[in-house]
């Protein structure tokens, strides 16, 4: 999983065997540990949630999570559907955008560890 956080923005790219494992388990989750003791570790994740029927994001204690309409994670991988964008309210006024993307090759050759698992490119002839 990639994450990109920009201002009251967050994008996150999912390979394909991400994708895949998000629509069997209901869930995602990575993390970055900043170093050994206690609350310096941040994760991020996706959730699949059927009671909702937007999106949302949860955040507490070094935890972000984005909740996903189940109706639309979980056939996700089959279908053209290259990604999802919401903003979501989280009170006082302020929003926060979301976009979640399937993660395609580049369309210019470079590191393969950079596309290791990416969509096929839809303008392009590179296979992963």
């Amino acid at each position: 999983m990639k994450l990109r956080i920009r201002s009251n923005t967050l994008r996150i790219r999912l390979a394909q065997d991400e994708v895949q494992r998000l629509a069997e388990n209901g869930s995602l989750r990575d993390e970055l540990r900043f170093g050994l003791g206690e609350g310096m570790l941040f994760s991020y994740g996706i959730e699949l949630t059927a009671s909702q029927s937007s999106f949302g994001i949860h955040y507490e204690l070094g935890n972000i999570t984005l909740l996903m309409p189940a109706s639309l994670g979980s056939g996700w991988y089959d279908s053209a559907e290259v990604g999802f964008s919401a903003e979501v309210e989280v009170g006082g006024g302020e929003t926060i955008s979301l976009l979640i993307e399937k993660d395609f090759v580049c369309l210019k050759p470079r590191d393969p560890e950079e596309d290791k698992g990416g969509f096929p490119h839809p303008e392009s002839d590179r296979k992963c």
